[in-house]
Parts: C-alpha cells; sequence; structure tokens
C-alpha cells in the first residue's frame, strides 16, 4: 500500500514538475571557478540549468565529464593563452560562458647594478625577466630594503606569445643608501587568484664619497737649504672615512703621513721631506686617495732653484734733463737659462734681458730710482733687485701751487707774497712787489725764475683788498625836515670786497630801503622819525658805522590863528548889527492867535520890548 501512495506523489510531482517548468524561461549558471592556472593545470568547470541537463564545449582538452538532470561538470587542461569554455542548454540555445587563462610565471629575474657607488652620480639597474605569459599582467619593479622605489607595466594587447623583457631605472647615490638591499621583483597580477611573483637575487650596495684631494706645500725651495719642507694631504668630507688610505710620494720616493681623521669626515696627511740634496729642476709631490677600488690623485709641482746675484754699475751719480744714461747689469748666477734681467727707470721696465742699457731721463724730478733686477720667469718674485739714484739737473718752471697767476693780499694783514719755481738746482724767483701793499697796488707783476739751465717768466694778477672806510650819510633835502615832507638818507664806504650795509633807526620807525640797504626814504616824516640813525657797513675783513640825527618840525599855525581871528571878529559885529536893529524895531516877533478868540484889527499891533 505505501509502495503505491509513494509511486503515485512521485508520478504527480513529476507531471506538475515539468509543466511549471515549462512556464519559466531556461537559465544557464556558470558556478565559481579558477580562471588563471599554469599551463597544463587542470581546471574544474561546473554548471546548472533550469530546464535540461547542460553540455560543456571548449578547445581545451577535457576530462572527468559528469552530468546531471540539471547539471554538468568538466575537467579541462589549460593551455598558454586565453581561452572560454561555454555551458549550453540541451537544445543549444541557451549557453553561459567561462574565460580561461594558462600563464607561464618567470622561468628567470636578474638584476644588474653596480655594487659600490659613489655619492652624486647617477647609476643605471636593470632587470630582466625571462619567458613569461601573459605580458598585459606583468609589472616589474625595483625594491630598496623591500620598499619599491620604481615599478613598470608593460604592452596590454600581446596575450599571444611569451617574452623576456628588460627594465631599466637610473637613480642617484646617497648615503643614505649604503648598505641597502636593491632587487628586481616581477608580480603576474591573476586577480582573486594567488599572484605570481619572482624576485632576483639581492645587490648589497656600498656608498662612498671620496672628493679629490688637496694637496699643500712650499713650491719654490731654494737649493742648499737645509730646512725639511712640510706638506698637507687634504681629502675633505670623505664616506666612509676609516677605509680611506693615503700615499704620497715625492718623485718616487714615498713619506709616510701623518694620518688624521676629523669628525665631518675630513681625512688629513701630514709630514715633511728634505730637498737639500736634490739639484735644481721640477719635481712632483703627489698624494694619493684610495677608497676601496677608486682613486683620486693630485699633484703639485716643487721647484728647487739657484737664488740670483746680479752686478750692477751706473757710470755717472748727476745727469741733465733729457740727457742719456748708460747702465750696466750682469747676472752672476751660475745657471742663467731660467732668469731674466731688466732695467728699470722710476718702476718702468727701460730694458730687458741687455747688459748695456741706454735710456733718456725725461721726467723733472730732483732724483731718480734705477734699478737691476734678475729674477726667475716662472717666478718674478724670486729675484735679485740692486738700485742706484740719479740726481737730475733741469731748468726753473712756474706752476700754479708755487706762484698763483692771481694773488689777493690784504691791506694792513698779509706780510708776504710767496712765489716760487720748481728747479735743479734750485731757482732764484724776483716778482718786483712793494715790500708793503697798499689798496693803490693792484696790479699785474712779472716774476722771473732762473737757475745755471735757464730761466723763465710768469705774470701775477695781485689784487690788494681792505676793510670799510668810515662811511658817510647825507640826506637829502639838506635843509629842515618838516612834518609831513619826504627825506632820504644815502650811506656811503669805500671796500674791497663790496661792503654790506645795514642801519640802525629809532624804535617804531616805517621806512623804505633801496640799493641793498645803502638807502633810507622817508615818504612823509612824522615826529617818531626824529632821532639817531646809524649806518653799518662789513666786509670779510672789517666793519665801520657812522651816525647822523634827525630832527621833524611840526606845523606852522599862525596864519590858521590870524584866520579864526578874522572870523571871530566878522561873527561879533553881525551879532551887534543884529542887536541894534531890533533895538530900534526893525526887527520884532508876532502872536498869531486862534480863530475861535475874538478877531483882532487887521492892522498890524507891536510889540513892546518886553512888555
Amino acid at each position: 500500500m505505501t509502495f503505491w501512495i509513494e509511486w503515485i506523489l512521485a508520478f504527480l510531482v513529476i507531471v506538475f514538475g515539468r509543466s511549471h517548468a515549462e512556464d519559466r524561461p531556461c537559465e544557464i549558471t556558470v558556478m565559481d571557478y579558477q580562471e588563471f592556472g599554469a599551463v597544463n593545470e587542470i581546471i574544474t568547470l561546473n554548471c546548472t540549468s533550469t530546464c535540461s541537463t547542460p553540455v560543456w564545449k571548449t578547445n581545451l582538452r577535457k576530462s572527468n565529464i559528469l552530468r546531471g538532470s540539471t547539471w554538468s561538470s568538466v575537467d579541462v587542461a589549460l593551455e598558454m593563452g586565453n581561452f572560454t569554455a561555454t555551458c549550453f542548454s540541451a537544445d543549444g540555445n541557451i549557453s553561459s560562458i567561462a574565460p580561461l587563462c594558462g600563464y607561464v610565471p618567470p622561468s628567470q629575474v636578474t638584476i644588474d647594478m653596480p655594487e659600490v657607488l659613489e655619492e652624486g652620480t647617477v647609476n643605471t639597474i636593470t632587470c630582466k625577466v625571462y619567458s613569461v605569459f601573459p605580458e598585459p599582467l606583468l609589472r616589474m619593479s625595483v625594491t630598496r630594503d623591500r620598499d619599491i622605489i620604481y615599478e613598470e607595466t608593460f604592452e596590454k594587447n600581446n596575450w599571444k606569445t611569451m617574452v623576456d623583457k628588460t627594465m631599466t631605472y637610473n637613480f642617484t647615490a646617497e648615503r643614505s643608501d649604503n648598505l641597502k638591499d636593491f632587487s628586481c621583483n616581477t608580480i603576474l597580477e591573476l586577480g582573486t587568484y594567488s599572484n605570481v611573483t619572482k624576485s632576483s637575487s639581492s645587490v648589497t650596495i656600498r656608498t662612498f664619497n671620496l672628493p679629490s684631494p688637496e694637496i699643500s706645500s712650499e713650491v719654490w725651495i731654494e737649493q742648499g737649504s737645509n730646512a725639511n719642507s712640510s706638506f698637507k694631504c687634504t681629502v675633505p668630507h670623505v664616506f666612509p672615512p676609516e677605509n680611506v688610505t693615503l700615499d704620497i710620494l715625492f718623485e718616487e720616493t714615498y713619506l709616510s703621513p701623518n694620518i688624521e681623521r676629523l669628525t665631518d669626515g675630513t681625512v688629513m696627511g701630514t709630514g715633511s721631506y728634505s730637498t737639500s740634496s736634490s739639484p735644481i729642476g721640477k719635481y712632483k709631490l703627489k698624494c694619493k686617495a684610495q677608497l676601496f677600488n677608486f682613486a683620486k690623485n693630485q699633484t703639485l709641482d716643487v721647484n728647487i732653484y739657484e737664488h740670483p746675484t746680479v752686478n750692477f754699475t751706473l757710470p755717472i751719480d748727476t745727469v741733465d734733463l733729457d740727457n742719456t744714461v748708460t747702465a750696466y747689469c750682469d747676472l752672476t748666477t751660475q745657471n742663467i737659462e731660467p732668469y731674466s734681467v731688466g732695467i728699470f727707470y722710476d718702476q718702468e721696465k727701460a730694458c730687458e734681458d741687455q747688459q748695456n742699457c741706454d735710456f733718456t731721463v725725461t721726467r723733472r724730478a730732483r732724483t731718480t730710482n734705477i734699478t737691476c733686477k734678475a729674477y726667475l720667469r716662472e717666478n718674478p718674485n724670486i729675484a735679485e733687485v740692486a738700485s742706484k739714484v740719479l740726481s737730475v739737473h733741469y731748468p726753473p718752471r712756474f706752476t700754479n701751487d708755487l706762484c698763483p697767476e692771481r694773488f689777493i693780499w690784504v691791506e694792513n694783514k698779509t706780510k708776504d707774497f710767496i712765489c716760487s719755481a720748481e728747479g735743479n738746482p734750485e731757482a732764484k724767483t724776483n716778482c718786483n712787489i712793494p715790500f708793503l701793499m697798499t689798496k693803490n697796488d693792484s696790479d699785474t707783476y712779472t716774476c722771473v725764475a732762473s737757475n745755471r739751465l735757464g730761466n723763465v717768466t710768469t705774470s701775477v694778477n695781485l689784487t690788494v683788498q681792505y676793510q670799510p672806510s668810515s662811511p658817510v650819510i647825507s640826506k637829502t633835502p639838506n635843509s629842515d625836515i618838516d612834518e609831513g615832507n619826504s627825506v632820504n638818507l644815502t650811506c656811503e664806504s669805500d671796500c674791497l670786497p663790496t661792503c654790506e650795509y645795514s642801519w640802525v633807526i629809532p624804535p617804531g620807525t616805517s621806512v623804505e630801503y633801496a640799493e641793498k640797504n645803502r638807502f633810507i626814504i622817508i615818504n612823509s616824516a612824522t615826529h617818531s622819525h626824529s632821532g639817531e640813525y646809524i649806518c653799518n657797513v662789513k666786509n670779510k675783513h672789517g666793519i665801520a658805522e657812522t651816525r647822523i640825527d634827525i630832527t621833524v618840525k611840526g606845523k606852522n599855525w599862525l596864519p590858521v590863528i590870524i584866520v579864526v581871528i578874522v572870523i571871530i571878529v566878522l561873527l561879533a559885529a553881525a551879532a551887534l548889527l543884529v542887536y541894534y536893529l531890533w533895538r530900534k524895531g526893525k526887527i520884532g516877533s508876532y502872536h498869531v492867535q486862534n480863530s475861535k478868540q475874538k478877531k483882532l484889527s487887521k492892522e498890524n499891533i507891536p510889540l513892546s520890548n518886553g512888555a
């Protein structure tokens, strides 16, 4: 009974399930899989279907094919390159694609770079990777102590061939790179699949800094001197200083230096050597600094020389200007070839490499130096000098500093007029100028200078200056000054240079000045202008003054008084006349009555005097 019930239920599930499936669209789904794999690696692919048993199709070699009613499984062997595997529905109308890629890991990665690098130099790191696929997924990098300092990617479209790739990187070596490990690294970036990496061997580099040595020593050493010559060889700021060696040689003789290493990395070697037995000539002093397999040299030329000696003769000790003198200078050194001999006239070379030298004396100087100088051509500072003093005679000559063309004599102050001429022997000068000069002696004078070689004349314009004379004040008009009239005051004084004028006038007085204060103008004199007026004159040699008193008179009132008296008399006479007539009745007053009063007679009623 139970068996039949289960069979019927299964039948119903199949019937109704198929009917329901026919109503849904068919879907093919590829399950998660490994997209990348090494060549010949087996990859398992799975897919499911909602309508029928799916089927896998691919160009890759398949194995272990399994199917269910709604699923399908297959193993494929990867080959190098990009491939696809497609899962189809039973009728082939529905499908889903699974991309596949077979990669080839690098067979080898190499690094090529120098292991010892000088600071500040540009160096090339070359990385190479061999037999890798695919190129688009390849990334190469350079690391320093595992830190990436440079990386590159490559062609994105090459999915067909296996490649060898080279990458170069230029970098400047620094001290911080010392003892660091450098390597080249490759990565095949396979997405969610584990990346494939391969690295080169590491190169541990040493960095160094080796500047050129600086060598110092005496370079000119006199033959036969017993003193040792010191030397110093300095290599500044070496890194690492503890690895530096210094070798110092005088020609082929090794010198043992004292080595000192300073905290700033400077390495210094010092010492001395003897040249007492060395013949005359040029020698090499060499300093060699070596660090690792690198070396830098510096050389210095050291010269052993014989000091020159000379014999210098000047036949005369006095010469007239523009005459010729012969000087004799002989080089007495044993080896004369490296030396030159010069004869100098007042520090200017007159002859070169001549035993006898003729030159003309052309400079007006009481004495001149004639010098013989023997010197090394390569180093003129090594020299022997002999000098002679030659006295030179020349005719007189006037110059403006010794005898000025213009001279100012101040009366009563200047004591001497100085005029001289330069000459050798000393020239005598005469100008015929009066012993005491007055203002009337201004003139042009002639001065004459002479010695045994000739005479010369010059003109001197001599001006006598003097202080102001006592000034004179003149008044215009010269008569009495009435109030309201005008008056002018003029001040005059004789002086050289020109006088400056100023006045002292009564307080509160207003005047006008003219012609640089020489004149005072009073346009309308008042009583306030009365008083003392002082004229002051001055120049750079002295001052002077003079005074004048001015009195302004008041107006004449007599005519006015007479006129006033006459007017008063006339007014009094007129008043008496009026009074007389009034007494005679010829003159009176009248009363005017109101019209309402009693009418008076039309005849005139005379008024009585006081009634």
